[in-house]
């Protein structure tokens, strides 16, 4: 009983203040976003450190901010392998 009053309570938190839930899950990067990652001068750490805690917009948009920069996605879901498939990426200043 304590841990649903737990749950709720934290759900409640992440809705008032906007804060999500980290996404999980395995990226798979197309060709095409892996020749945009490098020149953007990005890496798969990154683009999964984005996909994890960064803002989604809209479905399949995700971005975060960074100190001087902001590094952006585009995804898919394969339902079949349950896997997320990045599409493009991208690094713009602030």
């Amino acid at each position: 009983m304590k841990q649903v009053i737990k749950d709720f309570l934290v759900d409640m938190v992440r809705q008032l203040f906007g804060v999500s839930k980290p996404r999980s899950g395995k990226l798979i990067l197309t060709r095409n976003a892996v020749n945009r990652m490098h020149e953007h001068q990005l890496n798969e750490k990154t683009l999964q450190d984005v996909f994890t805690h960064g803002e989604e917009f809209k479905k399949g948009k995700i971005t975060r901010k960074y100190a001087n920069y902001s590094v952006g996605l585009y995804y898919k879901l394969d339902q079949a392998e349950n896997k997320y498939i990045v599409t493009t990426c991208w690094k713009g200043g602030e």
